[in-house]
């Protein structure tokens, strides 16, 4: 079911439909898996966690995420326990001392050592993982050198496609085919369609 624009209907994309979609993607997948989501969006999370859990992969975290997911968890027990879930692992940058030494980091993240991953697990065995991916930790890519890898964008077509942001979708594309690496789109909106929006005001009758 969807909208009717103009001649065409505008499909009304479904949260299950983006873990099917998310799903056959990673299945598919030869290399390491990327996605980038809103850390705030709990349903995507919750989407692309399973559909990596039933792939056989691993879901992996920064510490920043795995500190929101944590506090999160306290509210939403349908979360996984980053500290004990054996699905999800955090990703610890390269920085300072470069040993990976827990002074390294700061006092927050240092409860999530027991849970670490590094750019050499991933580089090496990149199929076995699932990577969230922000637009400003594309840094870490230098490190991980991945090979026939994949990039899930799942956030609004505005942050690539709208006005002023040109550059940085120039910036990400460029990225991209630096590595050689495959882009998908995999969304859908939050925001009532314009079937929900008319169907509520009938409902309502204000």
């Amino acid at each position: 079911e969807g909208t009717r624009v103009g001649s065409e209907v505008e499909h009304n994309h479904t949260e299950q439909e983006v873990h099917d979609r998310a799903s056959a993607l990673i299945k598919a997948a030869k290399g390491l898996v990327f996605v980038d989501f809103s850390m705030s969006n709990v349903d995507r999370f919750l989407s692309f966690y399973n559909a990596t859990v039933a792939s056989g992969r691993k879901m992996v975290v920064d510490t920043r995420f795995a500190y929101i997911l944590s506090q999160l968890r306290q509210k939403i027990p349908a979360l996984p326990d980053v500290l004990t879930d054996k699905n999800l692992l955090v990703y610890f940058r390269l920085c300072k001392s470069c040993t990976f030494s827990k002074m390294d980091y700061f006092p927050w993240e240092r409860d999530f050592l027991p849970r670490m991953v590094t750019y050499r697990e991933l580089a090496k065995s990149g199929s076995k993982y699932v990577m969230h991916m922000g637009f400003y930790k594309l840094m870490e890519l230098v490190y991980l050198q991945p090979r026939g890898a994949d990039f899930i964008w799942s956030m609004s077509e505005h942050f690539l496609e709208g006005e002023d942001n040109e550059d940085m979708k120039r910036v990400l594309e460029n990225w991209l085919r630096h590595f050689g690496i495959t882009l998908h789109k995999v969304h859908c909106s939050g925001h009532a369609s314009p079937t929900d929006i008319a169907e509520a005001i009938k409902t309502i009758n204000p």
